[in-house]
């Protein structure tokens, strides 16, 4: 379904796709006027200031609450900016039947 939100969403999605923001209604719109078009935009703003934000749209706080707590969901894969060291060469990976032994301390 086109119209249809997402239990967790992405942060590329509309705002709209968030509960309680009908797609082109009235919050719809004004989050588009205050240039929050992406629930990472969304919860950018949120993160600045999301009670003056709130105030701005005149949103309950109730709604507001659930609005929130729906973009919190939001999991963001991109892990680009993370520099990542990786083995250079072959890897040998170890295997074995036997348990581990463990020192007598650990097992107190």
């Amino acid at each position: 379904m086109v119209n249809k939100k997402h239990e967790i969403p992405s942060p590329d999605d509309e705002v709209w796709r968030l509960v309680k923001i009908r797609r082109n209604g009235p919050v719809h719109e004004q989050l588009q006027g205050n240039g929050i078009k992406t629930v990472s935009d969304f919860l950018e703003r949120y993160e600045q200031d999301g009670q003056k934000l709130r105030i701005e749209l005149g949103i309950k706080p109730k709604d507001w609450d659930a609005i929130s707590k729906h973009a919190k969901k939001c999991v963001s894969m991109d892990i680009s900016s993370q520099p990542v060291d990786l083995p250079q060469g072959p890897v040998q990976l170890l295997s074995t039947d036997q348990p581990a032994e463990l020192p007598q301390e650990t097992l107190e």
